[in-house]
């Protein structure tokens, strides 16, 4: 069904024979959309395999949280969306299956080990957790190619969308349009109307009309939209007028053109969702932020009641996300070669630190966006592709500043988190922001 490559084809037939023998499954996946998606995908395939499934969402991803997730008995443990940095530690549980896309501690002949690192495949574009859970829920049940919505909302959920799929990705997507999935090119933003679209618009975040329905209210007017109407009812050319005004307002504040042209994206339209994969995977993505995984995970595992509920989630975290980019954008402080600002929640950190980087703050440092949690500082940071280029990893800063400072750290380079001790946040800052300039120099 999926011409895989080689090494992750014997990998994933070997994880299937696994399952078969194994009956009760402790399966922990990441809290966000990526990590959701790929729980509901393997939720649902177990569950149809008649396994019995105890299923946790992990936020902060420590050797005592996992430990704490592992206690009990269970036939086999699988972790999802993360685990790879966490070999050393889950070598020493039974029958355990990582699929993750995350740069990987190692392999190990103890574990069954399923990441696309191993493939020369990237992380970070080529194929994430939701990806591989999707392709591993194929391999256990060709039915389950069904559930195709959980891997869009997780590919995209994780920005993997950006600039067409590649890679794992691409099978993927080139083998559902196959099957006649549907594809249109479309205005990356959602909600269920035109103006909750453009008053709770993030990704453009446009100050001045992001979080003001008033100045919304009249330009659409201006623009002769019905505020009210559905977005997947406009007329092309009331998109290309709704675009050309977004893409006004973006250069007008020096967004580059890249950036800009990305608000134009390919969509696919979920019929039993009654919406388009973009606006599914940003509703999970915002309901997961909100603590509420378990809803994100019954509304992916088909329980289309819950639809008010999600919308209402939704909106919830705009007003809270849309309220800290504000606050982000008045009081971020910079440094030579970073600049931060603090949140107050933690869920927040990395949406905002993303949004400021692209439409708001100074693009040549990356941006870090901290919150404080009973002591300890959870750091979010965001760079570009450009700066990517000139040498920075944020994964590799933040893994050594974090473990440097008593806490750790890690992720991709163009994204990446850490959490550390109240106390040390001032040296963590000056390290970072020291380690951030040699990374540039070296290059």
């Amino acid at each position: 069904m999926f011409q895989i490559p080689e090494c992750l084809d014997e990998k994933f037939k070997r994880a299937v024979e696994r399952v078969k023998d194994c009956n009760f499954f402790r399966v922990i996946t990441h809290y966000d959309a990526d990590g959701v998606s790929s729980g509901s995908l393997i939720f649902n395939a177990l569950r149809r395999e008649g396994k019995e499934i105890h299923i946790s969402f992990l936020k902060d991803i420590s050797e005592e949280n996992m430990k704490n997730m592992l206690k009990g008995s269970f036939d086999c443990i699988l972790t999802l969306d993360l685990g790879s940095s966490m070999v050393s530690l889950l070598e020493n549980y039974k029958n355990v299956i990582i699929i993750d896309h995350h740069p990987p501690e190692r392999d190990s002949e103890k574990i069954l080990h399923i990441n696309p690192h191993f493939c020369n495949l990237s992380g970070s574009t080529d194929a994430c957790g939701s990806t591989l859970a999707y392709i591993f829920s194929v391999y256990l049940n060709n039915e389950n190619w069904k559930d195709y919505h959980a891997f869009f909302s997780g590919t995209i959920g994780d920005r993997q969308h950006i600039n067409g799929y590649t890679g794992l990705n691409k099978l993927v997507v080139n083998f559902l349009e196959e099957k006649g999935l549907k594809k249109i090119e479309d205005i990356s933003l959602e909600g269920p109307t035109v103006k909750d679209m453009l008053v709770l618009a993030t990704d453009p975040f446009i100050p001045g009309y992001t979080g003001n329905e008033e100045n919304v209210l009249s330009i659409l007017n201006n623009l002769g939209i019905r505020s009210d109407e559905n977005p997947k009812d406009l007329s092309e050319e009331e998109k290309t007028v709704l675009y050309s005004w977004i893409a006004l307002q973006l250069i007008k504040r020096g967004i580059e053109s890249d950036i800009i042209q990305a608000l134009v994206i390919d969509k696919h339209f979920i019929e039993n969702y009654g919406m388009f994969d973009f606006t599914l995977s940003n509703y999970v993505d915002a309901t997961s932020r909100m603590n509420k995984q378990g809803l994100a995970l019954l509304f992916l595992s088909g329980s289309l009641e819950k639809r008010d509920e999600i919308i209402d989630a939704w909106a919830q975290f705009k007003n809270i996300l849309i309220k800290e980019l504000y606050n982000g954008l008045e009081n971020k402080i910079d440094m030579n070669n970073i600049q931060y600002f603090y949140v107050g929640e933690e869920s927040i950190a990395g949406a905002a630190s993303g949004i400021l980087m692209n439409y708001a703050l100074d693009r040549n440092k990356p941006v870090i966006a901290m919150h404080d949690s009973n002591g300890e500082l959870h750091i979010s940071a965001r760079g570009t592709k450009a700066l990517v280029s000139k040498g920075v990893d944020l994964g590799a800063a933040l893994n050594l500043r974090g473990e440097g400072n008593g806490g750790s750290g890690g992720g991709h380079d163009i994204a990446a988190g850490a959490t550390i001790p109240k106390e040390n946040v001032k040296n963590f800052l000056n390290c970072l922001d020291d380690a951030i300039g040699k990374q540039i120099k070296k290059a």
